[in-house]
């Protein structure tokens, strides 16, 4: 029998195979526990987080100079562009 593992099929995507399973990790237990905070409890509850990750030594920075947020001009929806430019 083969052991069984606790590991989400989102960690498996080829998109996020260069993450550490330790952030993975950190970032599905902060989606789980985050789920239905209103705007002032996730407040108080992601400062203990981030504390908490700091403590780990996790750290969330850009790799390679790219990001998908926030979207560049030249990527942003243009939707509301004519409406901004008549003000």
């Amino acid at each position: 029998m083969e052991p069984t593992t606790d590991i989400p099929n989102w960690m498996e995507d080829p998109s996020v195979q260069g993450i550490p399973r330790e952030k993975l990790a950190f970032l599905s237990q902060l989606y789980q526990q985050g789920q239905g905070k209103s705007q002032k409890e996730m407040m108080s509850f992601l400062m203990p987080m981030m504390a908490q990750a700091k403590q780990k030594g996790l750290t969330f920075t850009q790799r390679n100079g790219r990001s998908r947020w926030p979207p560049s001009a030249n990527t942003a929806p243009r939707k509301n562009c004519a409406k901004s430019t008549r003000l």
